[in-house]
């Protein structure tokens, strides 16, 4: 038991699940990632259609991404980030999601990492 005591312990980094981006009015808003259906690119700008609403925040896709956890999400087109948990089906060139009626373009530049992805759950 004393030996145990001795051993220093190292404190886990914690992973949060949300973040905080500035939308247009200067106002901070807290958005989790299992909130967020997918994301659009606007040249300096991204749209974040979540499940109640959209937001539009200053920031660059390559920004975002790099802060978004690869479990979770995916670019699937130059404009377009989805969150994997609402992916429904993928139809030719055209990716559906989960209660939504929006379809997202799957870029040829993005599609084989997606059907990679795709295949580590696909049966049959």
């Amino acid at each position: 038991m004393k030996a145990l005591e001795k051993i220093p312990h190292e404190k886990q980094p914690v992973e949060e699940d949300f973040f905080y981006v500035k939308t247009d009015r200067d106002k901070l808003v807290k958005l989790t990632f299992s909130e967020i259906k997918f994301i659009e690119g606007l040249k300096n700008y991204v749209s974040m259609q979540t499940k109640k609403d959209k937001l539009i925040t200053l920031l660059t896709m390559k920004e975002l991404l790099k802060n978004l956890p690869a479990s979770k999400f995916i670019q699937v087109h130059k404009s377009f980030i989805i969150n994997l948990d609402f992916f429904e089906s993928l139809s030719g060139n055209r990716i559906k999601l989960i209660d939504d009626d929006v379809e997202i373009p799957i870029g040829n530049a993005f599609k084989n990492d997606f059907m990679v992805h795709l295949k580590k759950f696909t049966i049959g």
